[in-house]
């Protein structure tokens, strides 16, 4: 533990570099999650303003609005109302 400490205060500038990059890294991190959880809110709102009951999707969708893709055939099967909606 002594050597360790002894090679820090001699090496202040590289130690020192190593853990500004560590905090970076960190922040950035920090960041990226941020985004994901607001985009993904952000989603999540756009579908409740919308003032719906039931939302269908197709079944291979794996619950993903992007991926949902209905043909003429499924709209129908539905039997949608007033306040629902087809994606």
């Amino acid at each position: 533990m002594f050597l360790a400490f002894e090679e820090i205060k001699k090496e202040k500038k590289r130690y020192g570099l190593i853990v500004l990059m560590i905090f970076l890294v960190s922040y950035l991190i920090f960041l990226l999650s941020s985004l994901a959880i607001g985009l993904q809110n952000e989603n999540t709102q756009a579908i409740d303003s919308w003032g719906i009951q039931r939302v269908v999707l197709n079944k291979n969708a794996n619950i993903s609005m992007p991926q949902s893709i209905l043909t003429n055939k499924d709209t129908t099967d539905a039997k949608i109302g007033k306040k629902e909606s087809v994606v």
